[in-house]
C-alpha cells in the first residue's frame, strides 16, 4: 500500500500542470499508475541497454543505414554528434504525455502488464506486444534508428561531402610551371591552375551544397537514398575537375590530384612536362624528314609506356638515313611504334666502328698503315647504311657488300679454341644442373627400393656428361637439347621402375589378404581403445579407414614388400599406425587454434599482418591434414584476408618498382629477390593458392639492361687494347681481363633446365683479342 501511494505521489507531482484533477477517477488512477510503470520500463531499458544498442546501431549491415560510402567508423562518428539518449528519452516523454492526454490511455489494456504496455506505447520493453520476451538491445537499437537515424545519415553525408571537397586542397601545384605562360591570357600555368581550383571551391557551395534534415523529409524517399544520390552528385562534381595523381608506372594513387584536362578550359592549363614537350614538337617541325622524325619521337616519349632507349635509337637511325639520302619523303617516316626496335642496330654499328678504328691503326713491320682509312670507312658506312635501313624497314632500297657486322669484320671476332673450351665446360655444367632438377622433381614419388635404381641411372648419366669431349656428346648424354626435362625423366626413371602409386596398387585389402587382417586388427585396437568413451571425450580416437590404409601401404612400400609373401614377413606396428589418427581433443584443439588465429586477424589487412595471415593459414592447413577434420567456421574471413594481403603486397611491389632507380643494380636485385621470395607463397597448397605470381618483368628488364651495359663495357675494354700490344699496355689488358672475369662470374647461369641456361662467355664476342693480347705480353 505504501508503494502504491508513493507512485501516486510521484505521478501527481509530474502531471499536475497538465492533468489537473484528471486522476481523481479511480479507474484513470489505475491506468496512470500502469502508464508510469510502463514509462519506467522504457526509461530503464534506455539507461541499462543504451551502450549495447548503440553498438548494434553503428554496425551498418544490421540496421539498413548503408549508403555509398558508409563504414562503421563513419557511422560511429555521425552518431557521436547527436545526443541520442536525450532524443530517445524525449520521444518516450512525448508518447507518455500523448497517451495520458485527456485521460485517453488509448493503448491501455487491463490484461497487459507494464512491460506489454511499454511495448505497445514506446516500442521499448522487455516483452513484445504479445507478451513474449524480446531481445531488448535490438528493440532499443530499432528505436534509436527511428528517432535519430535521419540525422545520423545527414551527418554521414556532410562528412563525406567535406572529405570529397577536401581533394581540392590536395592539388599538386608543383607539376604546373611558374614560368611558362599561356599565350591567350599571359598568365603562368601555375596561376591558371590555382585560379581554376579557387573557382571550383566556390562553385561547390552552390552546385553541391550541404543540407539540413528538411531537405529529405518529404515523405517520398528515406534519408539514406537521398544522401546516396547527393553524394553521387558531389563525387561527380569533383571527378569532373580533378584526376588522382598516380605513382609513375602504376595504378596506385599518391594522395594528390591534378586538373582533369577533360573539363572545359582545363585543357589549356599545361603541366611542366607538357610545356617542355610542346617545345620539342615545335623544334621538330623545322626541317622535312628530320622534323617529322623528331615529331614522332616527341609524341611517343611523353607516353607513360614510352621506352626512351628505343626512342633515342629510332631518332639516331632516322637522322642518319635522312643525311644518307635513304629516306627522302616525310611520308616515308614511320612512327616509333611502327618502326622495329633499332637498338640492336645501334649496338652493332657501335661495335663495328670501335673495331674499325683499332684496325685502321694497325701497322706493318716497317711502320706503315696496313689499311687505308678510306677503304675501312667505306665498309663501315656501307654496312651501317644497310643495317639502319633494314632496321627502319627501308632495307630493300639499300645494298651493301657486307650485310652483317660479322661479315664486315671478316669473321676475325670469332672465338676458336678458347671459345670451344668455354662452350664445352658450360654445356657440361648446364647439363648437370638439368639432371639435378629432373631428379629432384621425381625422386619423392618413389619408395627407397625403386629410388636406388633411379640413383644408379643418375650416376650413369652424370658420368656420360663428364666423359663427353664435345657439346654434341653432352647433349646426347641428356637425350638432346630440346624437351630436356621429359627426356631426362625417361632416362632416370623409365616405365619399368614403378613409382609409389604403382607400388601401392600391388597391395590389396581383399578378404584373406595380409593387408586386410592388419586393417581389421587396427580397427579392433581403435574400438578397444575407445571402450567406455564417446565422441565427447577428448581422447576418443577418430577412426578413418583411408588414413589407416595409406599408413599400411607406406610401411609395406618402405620395407620393399612387393609380394604377398613379402608382406607376411613385415611386422606392422599397430601403435605406429594408430598414432597417425586424430583424437577428438586433438581435432578440437587444432580447430580452435586455427579459428582463433583467424579471429585475431584485423579487419583491415596490411603488410604488417603477413606473418599473422600465414600463421593462420598454416594452422588451417595442419587441421585439414588431420583425419576426421571438419569445416573451419570462419574460413571466408581467412580467404578475404589472404586476398587483401595479396592486393597489398602487389600494390607495395608496384610502387617500389616504379620508384626504384633502375640503374642501381644492387637495389634492383634486392627488390627482385624480395618479390621472388614472396612468389614462394604462390602455388597449389600455398598461402595465395594457384593464382598469378607477383610480377618482376620491369625488374628483369632493368637487370637485362644493366647486364647489357656491363657486357658492352667488357667489349669496349677489350677493344681499347691496341692492335700492336706491348708490355706498356699491360694495365689496359689486365683491366679488360678483370671486367671479363667479373662479368662471366656474375652472369653465367646454368639455369633450372638445360635450355634456360645462359653462357655469359658467348656474350663477349671479341674475347679472342683479349686472349691474344695476354699471350703476346706473357700474361
Amino acid at each position: 500500500m505504501k508503494k502504491f501511494l508513493t507512485v501516486l505521489l510521484v505521478i501527481a507531482v509530474m502531471f499536475t500542470f497538465s492533468f489537473g484533477s484528471a486522476f481523481a477517477d479511480v479507474t484513470n488512477t489505475d491506468k496512470a499508475a500502469k502508464l508510469a510503470e510502463a514509462k519506467a520500463v522504457a526509461d530503464g531499458i534506455v539507461d541499462t541497454y543504451y551502450d549495447a544498442a548503440m553498438k548494434l546501431v553503428t554496425d551498418s549491415t544490421k540496421n539498413g543505414l548503408s549508403y555509398t560510402d558508409v563504414t562503421d567508423a563513419k557511422l560511429a562518428a555521425a552518431w557521436a554528434k547527436i545526443d541520442v539518449k536525450a532524443q530517445v528519452k524525449a520521444d518516450i516523454a512525448e508518447k507518455y504525455l500523448e497517451e495520458a492526454k485527456n485521460n485517453a490511455f488509448t493503448n491501455f489494456d487491463e490484461a497487459d502488464d507494464a512491460a506489454v504496455y511499454a511495448a505497445k506505447l514506446f516500442g521499448i520493453s522487455t516483452k513484445g506486444t504479445d507478451g513474449a520476451a524480446v531481445f531488448v538491445d535490438q528493440q532499443l537499437a530499432a528505436k534509436i534508428v527511428a528517432v535519430a537515424g535521419d540525422e545520423a545519415v545527414k551527418n554521414l553525408f556532410d562528412a563525406d561531402r567535406a572529405a570529397e571537397l577536401a581533394k581540392f586542397d590536395k592539388v599538386d601545384y608543383s607539376v604546373y610551371s611558374g614560368t611558362a605562360t599561356d599565350a591567350e591570357t599571359g598568365k603562368t600555368y601555375l596561376v591558371l591552375a590555382q585560379e581554376a581550383i579557387a573557382k571550383a571551391k566556390a562553385d561547390a557551395e552552390t552546385e553541391v551544397p550541404s543540407y539540413g534534415l528538411d531537405d529529405y523529409k518529404d515523405g517520398t524517399v528515406d534519408a539514406a537514398t537521398v544522401s546516396g544520390e547527393k553524394l553521387t552528385a558531389v563525387k561527380a562534381f569533383v571527378t569532373a575537375r580533378l584526376t588522382a595523381q598516380k605513382y609513375a608506372g602504376t595504378s596506385y594513387e599518391t594522395g594528390l590530384y591534378v586538373l582533369n584536362t577533360s573539363f572545359a578550359g582545363y585543357d589549356k592549363i599545361k603541366t611542366i612536362k607538357q610545356s617542355e614537350n610542346d617545345a620539342i614538337t615545335e623544334a621538330a617541325k623545322k626541317a622535312a624528314v628530320k622534323a617529322e622524325a623528331q615529331k614522332q619521337y616527341a609524341e611517343y616519349i611523353v607516353k607513360d609506356s614510352a621506352d626512351k632507349e628505343r626512342a633515342d635509337a629510332y631518332l639516331t637511325v632516322m637522322n642518319y638515313l635522312a643525311d644518307a639520302g635513304v629516306v627522302t619523303q616525310v611520308n616515308e617516316v614511320l612512327s616509333v611504334e611502327t618502326t622495329p626496335d633499332c637498338k640492336a642496330a645501334i649496338k652493332e654499328v657501335a661495335e663495328l666502328k670501335a673495331f674499325a678504328e683499332k684496325y685502321k691503326a694497325e701497322k706493318d713491320g716497317n711502320g706503315a698503315f696496313v689499311r687505308t682509312a678510306a677503304a675501312v670507312d667505306k665498309i663501315v658506312n656501307d654496312t651501317t647504311k644497310y643495317l639502319y635501313a633494314k632496321a627502319q624497314n627501308a632495307g630493300t632500297t639499300v645494298t651493301a657488300d657486307y650485310q652483317t657486322v660479322a661479315a664486315a669484320m671478316n669473321a676475325i671476332r670469332n672465338l676458336y679454341i678458347e671459345q670451344e673450351t668455354y662452350n664445352l665446360n658450360f654445356a657440361k655444367e648446364a647439363a648437370k644442373a638439368a639432371v639435378e632438377e629432373a631428379y629432384g622433381n621425381l625422386i619423392d614419388d618413389y619408395y627407397a627400393a625403386e629410388a636406388a635404381k633411379i640413383d644408379e641411372n643418375k650416376a650413369k648419366v652424370l658420368a656420360d656428361i663428364e666423359a663427353a669431349d664435345t657439346v654434341a656428346k653432352v647433349e646426347t648424354a641428356i637425350g638432346g637439347n630440346t624437351n630436356v626435362a621429359v627426356n631426362l625423366a625417361a632416362k632416370l626413371a623409365p616405365s619399368s621402375i614403378k613409382d609409389g602409386d604403382a607400388v601401392d596398387a600391388l597391395t590389396t585389402f581383399g578378404a584373406g589378404t595380409t593387408a586386410k587382417s592388419v586393417l581389421d586388427a587396427i580397427q579392433a585396437y581403435v574400438n578397444y581403445a575407445n571402450t567406455n568413451k564417446t565422441v565427447l571425450d577428448a581422447s576418443y580416437i577418430v577412426y578413418d579407414e583411408t588414413t589407416v590404409k595409406n599408413a599400411i601401404l607406406a610401411i609395406y612400400g618402405e620395407a620393399g614388400a612387393r609380394t604377398e609373401t613379402a608382406r607376411k614377413a613385415v611386422t606392422v606396428s599397430t601403435e605406429e599406425v594408430v598414432a597417425k589418427l586424430s583424437t577428438v581433443g586433438g581435432l578440437a584443439t587444432a580447430k580452435a587454434a586455427a579459428e582463433d588465429a583467424i579471429k585475431a586477424l584485423p579487419a583491415t589487412i596490411t603488410l604488417a599482418d603477413k606473418d599473422a595471415v600465414k600463421a593462420a593459414f598454416d594452422l588451417v592447413a595442419a587441421y585439414n591434414d588431420m583425419n576426421g577434420h571438419g569445416v573451419i567456421s570462419n574460413q571466408a574471413t581467412l580467404n578475404k584476408a589472404i586476398t587483401d594481403l595479396k592486393a597489398e603486397m602487389t600494390k607495395d611491389f608496384e610502387i617500389k618498382t616504379a620508384a626504384l632507380d633502375k640503374n642501381d643494380k644492387a637495389a634492383v636485385k634486392a627488390l627482385k629477390a624480395e618479390i621472388d621470395e614472396a612468389n614462394k607463397l604462390v602455388g597449389a597448397d600455398k598461402l595465395f593458392g594457384d593464382v598469378a605470381k607477383f610480377v618482376t618483368t620491369d625488374l628483369t628488364a632493368a637487370l637485362t639492361k644493366i647486364q647489357e651495359a656491363e657486357k658492352n663495357a667488357v667489349i669496349a675494354a677489350i677493344n681499347a687494347i691496341p692492335i700492336n700490344v706491348t708490355e706498356a699496355d699491360a694495365a689496359v689488358v689486365k683491366n679488360a681481363r678483370a671486367l671479363y672475369t667479373a662479368y662471366v662470374e656474375e652472369y653465367t647461369d646454368y639455369g633450372s633446365v638445360y635450355t634456360d641456361a645462359h653462357n655469359a662467355t658467348a656474350d663477349i664476342t671479341n674475347y679472342r683479342e683479349l686472349a691474344t693480347a695476354e699471350a703476346t705480353i706473357g700474361l
